[in-house]
């Protein structure tokens, strides 16, 4: 990381507590040092920053009096706009709804990240190490949070060996193995945004007699919640071999790269209540109710044959991949001996 700046800011009353926090991150790299040659997984974009300042979220302005003499001016200088800015505003204790407990804003600038399989098996073993918690240790929480993510850009680049694959639909055409080398996603404008406030248009729940409890005016509390998702432009492309010299004058491809699938102004929205109408934790709640909705303005597809087969070769690719990260996952839990469980019940019974 580079250029690591946290501030810390808390207003009391002498019965509640309003804490805001900032992270600043001028610049994050994410290497993989152990494969060979060194492989850069998460990157900034190569791209110039457009935004000349700081985005501050409604709840971070006039958050505490002027500090005298300072007043109103910059105690802290930026220099440039950071790739990662987080601004969150928590209460201690946390109010009962429909008062939010807690709201963060985390702003992104362009990223690059670069998908490597045996990175990603690394990684998720990394993470398994920690501890793991049972679900029913953690006591249920009923306070209200919101949370926004936006990224201005996004490129993933997915590499693909298709001779290392056992797929059928490979053998069938062995053109598809010189002629694609891997995919990349290109997501401009994307944003999350979780809250039980939100008004999602997509899924006209004021005519559903079974969300009544998400209507408009309906008091909210952590039983409910909402998500809507959505990005301006998507775009999937496939990456042609270097040695390939004859795709470069098909109509899509440009720079090595071969336009499959462009989806401008795509949405997601999500509600979903628990069945009982304590707090939910298990998504999809059971037997409560989910709604989804999905919506893009325009759609393109320039699909062939040989598109066709290596989209199959990469669907069994991120199969395998899944499977082999859950491997790992389960591997790193720990194990409870049957004999612990049973003394633990008899002494509990005692």
């Amino acid at each position: 990381m580079q250029s690591l700046c946290f501030s810390r800011a808390s207003v009391s009353d002498g019965e509640i507590t309003s804490f805001l926090s900032k992270v600043m991150i001028g610049g994050f790299f994410l290497r993989d040092t152990f494969s060979r040659p060194p492989c850069t997984l998460v990157q900034p974009s190569m791209e110039a920053v457009t935004d000349s300042c700081v985005n501050i979220p409604d709840f971070g302005k006039n958050f505490c009096p002027p500090i005298y003499p300072l007043g109103e001016q910059k105690w802290q200088l930026i220099m440039g706009v950071p790739l990662i800015c987080i601004h969150s505003l928590q209460v201690k204790p946390s109010p009962f709804p429909p008062s939010f407990a807690s709201q963060t804003v985390i702003e992104c600038q362009p990223l690059m990240i670069h998908l490597q399989e045996q990175s990603c098996l690394r990684i998720s073993s990394f993470l398994a190490d920690g501890i793991v918690v049972n679900p029913g240790v953690v006591l249920p929480d009923s306070s209200v949070n919101s949370l926004v993510f936006t990224l201005k850009d996004l490129d993933i680049s997915v590499p693909l060996d298709t001779t290392k694959l056992d797929n059928p639909s490979s053998k069938r055409n062995l053109t598809v193995e010189k002629s694609f080398a891997g995919a990349r996603l290109h997501i401009e404008k994307l944003f999350f945004s979780e809250s039980p406030s939100l008004k999602l248009k997509l899924l006209n729940l004021e005519k559903d007699p079974a969300c009544f409890c998400l209507w408009e005016g309906q008091p909210i509390d952590a039983s409910q919640k909402k998500w809507t998702a959505g990005a301006s432009q998507l775009s999937l492309y496939l990456e042609t071999s270097a040695s390939l010299t004859g795709l470069q004058s098909y109509a899509g491809c440009t720079s090595g790269l071969w336009r499959c699938v462009e989806v401008k102004d795509s949405s997601v929205d999500v509600a979903m209540v628990s069945a009982d109408g304590n707090p939910l934790r298990i998504v999809p709640p059971p037997g409560g109710v989910v709604r989804a909705g999905v919506a893009c303005h325009q759609y393109l597809s320039n699909s062939s044959v040989e598109q066709l087969f290596f989209v199959l070769d990469l669907y069994t690719y991120f199969g395998k991949v899944s499977e082999n990260i859950a491997i790992v996952g389960k591997s790193k839990r720990p194990k409870m001996d049957k004999n612990d469980s049973v003394s633990k019940f008899d002494g509990e019974g005692s």
